[in-house]
């Protein structure tokens, strides 16, 4: 991990991607070296040793259950717990890791999904936020990029933590299609 990030401050991204019946969450994070550490002794009774390989790995056990408790996902007016997680390191630029995590979604209805990123709100940092349907699912309204290439980084030094939260939250409406059953015939 070899980055200009400043002490204290985190780069993440949030890509929410929905196929069929299943919502998928991508989780990036980057940070330096400090940053990673201060965190994980605060977050964890866990360390950080003098060799960078250990202590990345412990960061990233502490990380996948911080990242997934704070993010807040409300489905139809109903709140969603993410499920099927994985950490991941990252290949991309600023970004040393990535969280995977998924949801099962109602087939054949018109949806309204909210999601709230509370994750490193106290930190000086920049994110940004991404969503799109795929296969047969179909987006009708969202307030946000469809891929994190095109998303507006937001930048949050100096701006205050109410306006931080309202920055953080993705809002769509989605078609979800009809199941299909494995002999390929629609099921209601």
């Amino acid at each position: 991990m070899v980055h200009e990030l400043k002490d204290g401050f985190v780069e993440r991204a949030v890509e929410v991607v929905v196929r069929d019946d299943k919502l998928r969450v991508k989780y990036f994070v980057g940070l330096n070296e400090n940053t990673m550490a201060d965190m994980l002794s605060s977050w964890s009774s866990a360390k950080a040793t003098s060799n960078d390989e250990e202590t990345a790995e412990k960061f990233q056990r502490v990380l996948l259950n911080k990242l997934a408790s704070q993010i807040e996902i409300e489905i139809a007016g109903e709140r969603k717990e993410l499920t099927g997680s994985t950490m991941e390191l990252c290949p991309k630029h600023h970004f040393d890791f990535v969280a995977s995590y998924e949801l099962q979604l109602p087939s054949d209805q018109t949806l309204e999904i909210k999601i709230t990123d509370k994750n490193f709100l106290a930190n000086d940092s920049a994110a940004r936020f991404a969503f799109k349907g795929v296969g047969s699912t179909m987006v009708s309204r969202v307030n946000v990029a469809p891929i994190i290439i095109r998303a507006r980084r937001i930048e949050f030094g100096g701006v205050p933590q109410p306006e931080r939260l309202e920055s953080c939250k993705i809002v769509a409406t989605i078609i979800t299609p009809p199941s299909v059953a494995k002999n390929g015939n629609q099921t209601r």
